[in-house]
């Protein structure tokens, strides 16, 4: 597993689809900035200076909540 592919919120890009599709440079990079439009969670974490939701003291909050519950991810 390369690490450098595990996203903010804990999700795994490696067996993503459309990271080399869409050239995807992974919300680490990207800040929030993705292809597909802001990520909440990734933007949440950059600005609380986190470099990933395990380390808030809020988790499991509701923006990540959300971000697992969306009909995408069914």
């Amino acid at each position: 597993m390369n690490l450098q592919l595990i996203s903010i919120c804990g999700d795994y890009c490696g067996q993503c689809d459309y990271r080399e599709k869409m050239n995807c440079p992974t919300c680490q990079v990207a800040k929030g900035e993705m292809f597909w439009g802001k990520c909440d969670v990734a933007i949440c974490c950059t600005e609380k200076v986190l470099t990933h939701c395990g380390l808030c003291d809020d988790l499991p909050c509701d923006i990540l909540k959300a971000a697992f519950n969306h009909p995408e991810n069914s």
